[in-house]
């Protein structure tokens, strides 16, 4: 999924879920992975509980955290930070009637003739 989000405005993940969000991105990651906290946390040199905090979201990994995650698990450091990557659609579906909300009514003709466009 491509997202753009206009400058300023934060799309489905605020700056106080990010380290869950991150975490999250992290466990789902490791299991589809096969790999135990314990591998992972070996493979990343890392503390098990230390890498549990992570994946809850209680602890914010440093980059350096981020890089040995990343290596360990054979993807991009950017594969684990691109949180918005993963918004279901109940979270696009909020914040498009958000931004609707929002919109004025010139604005809110231009996004119908797009879905319009789209479902044509």
């Amino acid at each position: 999924m491509v997202a753009w989000w206009p400058a300023g405005e934060s799309p489905g993940v605020t700056s106080d879920d990010l380290a869950g969000a991150v975490g999250a991105r992290i466990r789902r990651l490791r299991k589809a992975a096969d790999l135990s906290i314990e591998e992972l946390a070996g493979k990343a040199g890392v503390g098990t509980v230390y890498l549990g905090s992570v994946e809850r979201g209680a602890e914010n990994p440093t980059l350096k955290v981020l890089g040995g995650v990343a290596e360990a698990l054979g993807v991009s450091v950017s594969k684990l930070t691109d949180v918005d990557a993963e918004l279901t659609p109940k979270d696009v579906r909020r914040e498009i009637k958000a931004r609707l909300d929002r919109a004025a009514p010139d604005e809110l003709h231009v996004v119908l003739r797009i879905l319009d466009a789209i479902r044509e």
